[in-house]
């Protein structure tokens, strides 16, 4: 009850309302958002001490990069925070596409399971190892593509932009049509 309560409170972060002022949205929003962060350190921290999770956080804590690099606290919360707040919605309807793609192209299937046979364990667990399996890839990001989860993304020029005959100022926050901008062949 109290992480629902905690994130209706951060959402109140999703209104870009300046003031931060005792019982603002904004305050509101940035104490569930200290509180959620903490939560999930100590996610983070508890699959750091049980070697022998089968989590997906557990996953995300023996993890390494091309160097060996494992993740930092800070960015354990912050990937923790996206798949809590974003990558769960957004996860299941990738997922879903894919599905649905697989169903209606059944040589997809046969070309996707014949590639995870070849892999030497369960699930890649490093870039390096999720880059040996190309077509699960290709098939996630195509369904990605044509089917977008985020149609939208916003985001504030730092620069000066002239788009189309317009003067844009520095400082505009504009939104970018995620899903229009995948399906065009430019």
């Amino acid at each position: 009850d109290e992480w629902r309560r905690q994130n209706r409170e951060f959402a109140l972060l999703l209104w870009p309302l300046p003031t931060d002022l005792p019982g603002s949205p904004r305050r509101r929003g940035m104490r569930a958002a200290d509180w959620i962060d903490a939560g999930l350190l100590e996610i983070a921290q508890r699959a750091r001490s049980e070697p022998e999770g089968h989590s997906l956080t557990h996953s995300m804590v023996r993890a390494v990069d091309d160097q060996g690099n494992t993740l930092t606290d800070q960015e354990l919360v912050d990937n923790l925070r996206i798949l809590l707040f974003a990558g769960h919605e957004t996860t299941a309807s990738a997922l879903a596409w894919i599905a649905l793609m697989l169903a209606q192209q059944p040589k997809l299937w046969d070309q996707l399971v014949a590639e995870s046979l070849r892999f030497p364990s369960d699930a890649p667990i490093s870039i390096a190892e999720a880059k040996t399996l190309p077509f699960g890839e290709a098939l996630f990001r195509e369904a990605l593509r044509r089917y977008a989860p985020i149609w939208f993304t916003r985001r504030k020029l730092l620069t000066e932009l002239d788009y189309a005959g317009y003067r844009i100022p520095q400082g505009t926050s504009i939104a970018l049509g995620i899903g229009s901008y995948l399906m065009d062949p430019k």
